[in-house]
């Protein structure tokens, strides 16, 4: 099943592989997924902007047996202010990390997505 959905990046793991990264995104369609994203650690991947934390951007998503794969990531919003500051980098993080935790699963989070 393939989906086009709205998501912030509220999580990543860099630990996964080579070249592969891990994210958890909260999407306007599907709530909160984890997802793999192949390939976003090459630099000249062109999934490595729109799959970092912090990232607003549009995801092309498939449904594998565990966890959903990335296929397209566009990014609309990167917020490159917020990391200027520590204090605004945490806060981000803090309520990206809550977002994370309260959000549905697999469910509509169009009104968690806006909040955030």
């Amino acid at each position: 099943m393939k989906v086009t959905t709205d998501a912030l990046i509220v999580r990543e793991n860099n630990n996964i592989g080579e070249s592969d990264r891990f994210v958890t995104a909260l999407t306007r369609e599907c709530g909160v997924v984890r997802a793999s994203v192949r390939g976003a650690r090459n630099l000249k991947s062109r999934s490595s902007s729109a799959t970092q934390l912090l990232c607003h951007a549009r995801l092309t998503l498939y449904k594998g047996r565990e966890k959903y794969i990335v296929d397209d990531a566009e990014p609309l919003n990167v917020f490159f202010k917020v990391r200027e500051q520590l204090d605004k980098l945490a806060l981000a993080q803090y309520f990206c990390e809550l977002a994370g935790e309260l959000a549905p699963v697999e469910d509509d989070a169009d009104e968690y997505l806006r909040l955030v």
